[in-house]
């Protein structure tokens, strides 16, 4: 018969870790959080905008960003200077904040790219490891990177498919392709504005 961490009598022996019981870890949770979010609060105070993203996480940046950018306490030059490194920081960006909402912070933001490459003037040819309904915004422009995601996706137990697409330049918002990229020659396209090819 099996038996629970927090079920035992005795303490555990010096040395050893306390398992803390698992209704405690939200309540844990959301105190880090919140003192995360405080020091963050203390940052900008001080003008450090990437030093308050860096508080709350990669994963809760693009939330604060947001929330900053809407509350005009982050203007244009600023959104333009992090938005790539909140959106490349995050698991999963789409999680985090829905796609209409990095849409709105991307289009506001103008074409961006890690290397410094002016917007392009030809249409790029683009992949995507795709799942479920909704478009995503993130492609590629290497079909076996594509590929490589649809596996994954595969062995995660996720139906989807591989996307095709030649983006007309106004539909690329951004391009990450630099030396401190994860290599996957992203490219950050507005949905709407490109057709899925056969």
């Amino acid at each position: 018969m099996m038996t629970s961490l927090s079920s035992h009598a005795m303490p555990p022996p010096d040395g050893c870790c306390v398992v803390t019981p698992p209704e405690h870890w939200q309540s844990l949770h959301d105190r880090a959080r919140a003192e995360n979010r405080a020091r963050a609060e203390r940052a900008l105070a001080l003008g450090d905008l990437l030093g308050a993203l860096g508080w709350v996480g990669r994963n809760d940046a693009a939330q604060l960003l947001r929330e900053l950018y809407l509350a005009g306490r982050v203007d244009d030059d600023q959104l333009r200077s992090v938005l790539l490194g909140v959106w490349s920081g995050a698991e999963f960006p789409c999680r985090y904040l829905p796609r209409w909402q990095w849409l709105i912070l991307f289009e506001k933001a103008g074409f961006l790219s890690d290397t410094g490459a002016a917007a392009p003037t030809e249409p790029i040819e683009l992949w995507r490891a795709q799942v479920g309904r909704t478009m995503g915004l993130s492609w590629t422009r290497d079909r076996e990177q594509a590929t490589w995601f649809h596996e994954r996706n595969a062995r995660l137990g996720l139906q989807g498919r591989i996307l095709h697409t030649v983006a007309a330049p106004r539909a690329v918002l951004a391009v990450i392709d630099g030396a401190d990229s994860r290599g996957e020659r992203e490219v950050i396209v507005q949905p709407g504005r490109i057709k899925v090819l056969p």
